[in-house]
């Protein structure tokens, strides 16, 4: 065999794909042109080969199918290549830094390239190295890396070029069910399928508004938490905040420029450990023989089984037969426990109306005829005084008239 190190004419056909390249796709038109280019000058630069590890008389492709392609379409019978002793995983390690190192790698298949390098090597590969070896800054391959976690539609969009660059890293830092609703916000509830069909469409929501939106619906600060953020036992699945990598201090590399450390970024999994938290004191008052009910301050809640403002009242323990602890499950009182009742016909906490004789009804009606009627005398005064005074009226005459329709 030649030196590896010295390029030779290798059949086309002797050459088996590497099943592993990171690269996947090809631009048809671009390689059309490429294969122009060969037909006419050659192949300038080899592609890189070793012996095939199963096949006799084969080669394996390290690096170069972009141009064993075109070299095809362009009938050639050989390319040149250097052939070199690889191992399975330096084949993949320097597949991986080639693909990285292309020009119009596309962001999803830089993303891939970094996670299975990282993955493969993870005493060498690390985002320090990385961003040495490849110039480049290591917030730039986080942020990069973090693009896997997008939704299919988000990476459908991104691809396609509907979605910018800066936008789809918006988006990876925050959760699934938090980016499906992003994106219904940035293309005013569009389905992604119109978006895709239309040649120019582009997000209506701003970059900037769009992390003010993140700020604003997706990041709890963990400081303010009703529970113990290092209880590792309250949702033993999700475990201790403090060690949770959607915490923006686990993660300070893609999330430095917009949370601080003791932020949460996943409002559902923050939500679970409120509804655990409460659930812990609703099951230490039926321990001991107490019903508690979910209430809130607020005359509304998404919440079908919380008793909202109206739907009980304040009570005293046992000042009748139907009080029972209530507990805060919603807003600034969250987690609190009062006495309510909440029966409709309680005696005690719903008496009748001192209007409900009728007794005093009809005087409540004349009270408000009177009050109308000197509504419309003040302003039929007003109206009148307007018409005896200039445009402009001087101070002396404006102090004259509120006079007039105050007495």
């Amino acid at each position: 065999m030649q030196s590896q190190f010295v390029a030779q004419e290798v059949l086309l056909s002797s050459i088996i794909p590497n099943p592993n390249n990171p690269r996947k796709t090809f631009d048809e038109k671009e390689l059309q042109k490429l294969a122009s280019t060969i037909a006419r000058n050659g192949v300038l630069q080899p592609i890189l080969l070793r012996p095939h590890p199963t096949t006799p008389d084969a080669y394996d492709l390290v690096a170069g199918e972009r141009r064993m392609r075109a070299s095809e379409i362009a009938q050639k019978k050989t390319i040149p290549a250097v052939i070199r002793e690889m191992t399975d995983p330096e084949v993949r390690e320097f597949q991986q830094i080639e693909n990285l190192q292309r020009a119009d790698l596309n962001p999803m298949e830089q993303a891939r390239a970094y996670r299975d390098l990282m993955e493969s090597n993870p005493d060498i590969y690390t985002v320090e190295t990385l961003a040495t070896r490849l110039g480049q800054e290591q917030r730039d391959i986080w942020r990069t890396r973090q693009l896997l976690t997008l939704i299919d539609n988000a990476q459908a969009l991104l691809l396609a070029g509907k979605l910018p660059i800066e936008h789809a890293y918006e988006l990876c830092r925050i959760q699934p069910p938090q980016q499906e609703e992003a994106l219904t916000v940035c293309f005013r509830h569009r389905s992604i399928a119109e978006v895709l069909k239309q040649p120019h469409h582009s997000p209506s929501m701003s970059l900037r508004d769009l992390r003010e939106w993140i700020k604003d619906r997706c990041l709890l600060d963990l400081k303010n938490a009703p529970f113990d953020t290092k209880d590792a036992n309250l949702v033993p699945a999700a475990g201790a905040c403090t060690d949770c990598p959607k915490r923006a201090g686990t993660n300070p590399g893609l999330f430095s420029d917009i949370a601080k450390g003791q932020t949460c970024t996943d409002g559902n999994c923050f939500q679970a450990k409120k509804h655990a938290l409460i659930q812990i004191q609703i099951d230490a008052l039926k321990e001991k023989g107490f019903t508690a009910a979910r209430i809130t301050d607020d005359h509304f809640s998404d919440d079908k089984t919380v008793l909202t403002r109206g739907k009980y009242k304040l009570s005293k323990r046992e000042a009748c037969a139907e009080t029972q602890p209530g507990i805060y499950v919603e807003g600034r009182e969250f987690g609190k426990t009062v006495q309510i009742c909440a029966k409709d016909e309680c005696p005690v906490h719903a008496p009748k109306s001192r209007y409900a004789d009728g007794k005093l009804s009809e005087e409540r009606k004349a009270e408000l005829l009177g009050q109308r009627i000197e509504k419309q005398y003040r302003l039929d005064l007003v109206r009148a005084l307007e018409s005896k005074l200039p445009k402009v009226p001087t101070l002396p005459d404006l102090q004259s008239c509120a006079i007039l329709c105050a007495r």
